[in-house]
C-alpha cells in the first residue's frame, strides 16, 4: 500500500476516511473535531483489548493533518492513531509480540488466520476486498504482512486493511486503515504506454517493474486518477551494477508525471 502523505508505521502506509471530489475539484475534508481526548484513549483501549497494556496511556492532538485531524495516543506497550473525526483506529503499533533471531514457524495459512481473527473481533469488515499476504525478513525479525485491498475494476480504491503478523511469535504486532469515500472517475485519457514513458523520461531509469492504476488523493483533497509506475534500473553514466528504483505516479487525465519515491 503505498498512498502518498501517509504515515509510515510497522511497514504500511496508513491514511484515514475523509471524503473528497472527482477528478480537478478540490474537496472539503471533514476535519470537524467529535472526539475528545477521553473518547480517543477509550478507542484505543477497546481496539487493543489488553488491559495490561494500556494503563498508561497518554494522548496528544487533535492534530492537523493534511486530510484529517487525529489523536497520537501512546503507551509503553502501545503507539496508536485515532480519526478524532469518526473515531477509527487508523494505525497501531505494539510493542510485544515481536521476535528476534527467533526462526520462522508461522505458516501463511496460520498467520491469516490469526488475521481474520484480529479484524473479525473489532468488527472490521473487509467482504469483497481482495486478500494477499506477503512475509518479510529483515535482518533478525520476520513477519506476514496479510492485506485486504479494495478493487474497482482494475483500478485500486482507497479502502484496504493490513494485519502484520510476527513469523516467528505468532502474535499481532500491527494493524493500518485506510477507508476513504470517492466517485469512481473517468475513463483514463492516457494510455498505459504512454504513462510508462512518461515515467521513464521523469525519472531517468530505464526498466518498468511494475503499473498499477489507482485512485490517489493529493494534500488539499483532491482525488485523482493515477498510474502507480515503479521502475529499476541504472541512471545513465553510472555502473550497470548501481541499480536504482523509484516510484512516479502519472496523472491518467493529463499525463502529468511526477516522481514520489526513490531508493
Amino acid at each position: 500500500m503505498r498512498i502518498p502523505v501517509a504515515v509510515l508505521i510497522v511497514g504500511a502506509l496508513v491514511l484515514v476516511a475523509l471524503p473528497f471530489a472527482a477528478n480537478g475539484l478540490s474537496a472539503d475534508p471533514a476535519k470537524t473535531v467529535v472526539l475528545s481526548a477521553d473518547d480517543a484513549k477509550s478507542r484505543v483501549t477497546e481496539f487493543v483489548n489488553r488491559s495490561d497494556w494500556t494503563t498508561d496511556l497518554s494522548v496528544t492532538g487533535p492534530t492537523n493533518g493534511a486530510f484529517m485531524r487525529y489523536y497520537d495516543v501512546i503507551g509503553k506497550s502501545v503507539i496508536a492513531s485515532v480519526n478524532a473525526h469518526d473515531g477509527s483506529v487508523t494505525s497501531l503499533l505494539l510493542g510485544e509480540g515481536r521476535s528476534f533471531g527467533v526462526k520462522a514457524t508461522t505458516t501463511q495459512a496460520d498467520a491469516t488466520a490469526t488475521a481474520e481473527r484480529f479484524l473479525a473481533e473489532r468488527n472490521i469488515d473487509v467482504e469483497g476486498l481482495d486478500q494477499t499476504a506477503n512475509l518479510s525478513e529483515q535482518g533478525d525479525t520476520s513477519s506476514w504482512a496479510i492485506t485486504w485491498q479494495g478493487h474497482a475494476g482494475v483500478m485500486l480504491v482507497p479502502k484496504s486493511f493490513e494485519v502484520d503478523v510476527d513469523a516467528a511469535s505468532g502474535l499481532v504486532f500491527g494493524f493500518a486503515a485506510v477507508n476513504h469515500a470517492y466517485v469512481r472517475p473517468d475513463d483514463p485519457k492516457i494510455t498505459q504506454e504512454a504513462a510508462e514513458n512518461a515515467a521513464i523520461e521523469v525519472s531517468g531509469l530505464p526498466d518498468i517493474e511494475s503499473v498499477q492504476l489507482q485512485i490517489t488523493v493529493s494534500e488539499d483533497g483532491t482525488q485523482q486518477l493515477t498510474y502507480e509506475v515503479r521502475l529499476t534500473g541504472s541512471v545513465e553514466g553510472q555502473p550497470t551494477s548501481m541499480r536504482q528504483f523509484a516510484d512516479v505516479h502519472v496523472d491518467a487525465m493529463t499525463g502529468e508525471a511526477k516522481v514520489v519515491g526513490v531508493g
